[in-house]
C-alpha cells in the first residue's frame, strides 16, 4: 500500500471493497478508522454494491 501523506483530511474515493460486500466493510471501516487524519471522507465506488438502497 502506498504511503499516505500526513493532514487533517483522508479522502478515499471508490471501490475500497473490491467485491461490494457487507463483510469487507468492517476490516475497511476498521483500518479507515485507524488513520491519523482528523477528518475522513469515503466516496463508494461502482462495486459497493452494499451502500446501493
Amino acid at each position: 500500500m502506498l504511503p499516505r501523506p500526513e493532514g487533517d483530511v483522508l479522502v478515499h474515493a471508490g471501490d475500497c471493497i473490491g467485491s461490494g460486500y457487507p463483510p469487507k466493510l468492517d476490516d475497511f471501516t476498521r483500518w479507515m478508522g485507524s488513520q491519523q487524519h482528523k477528518d475522513k471522507v469515503l466516496i463508494a465506488g461502482n462495486h459497493e454494491h452494499c451502500f446501493v438502497r
